[in-house]
């Protein structure tokens, strides 16, 4: 994680001219980067735990064909 500003910004300029060098259109990159702007911006509220994951076991048939 970059802490300082100017290296936040170097960084960044160094991820878009990458993203748009592989070919990725600007608006993508404009798009994604809204997006976490506006993610960073939300307040980080405690999730509710999920219940553990229930291992369903099923049956599965085939027919035997001499």
């Amino acid at each position: 994680m970059v802490t300082e500003e100017q290296d936040s910004q170097a960084e960044e300029a160094h991820i878009q001219e990458a993203l748009s060098r592989c070919g990725y259109p600007k608006w993508t990159i404009k798009r994604v980067k809204s997006n976490m702007e506006v993610e960073k911006g939300k307040s980080k509220k405690k999730k509710k735990p999920r219940p553990k994951s229930v291992d369903h076991k099923t049956l599965v048939m085939t027919p035997y064909i001499p």
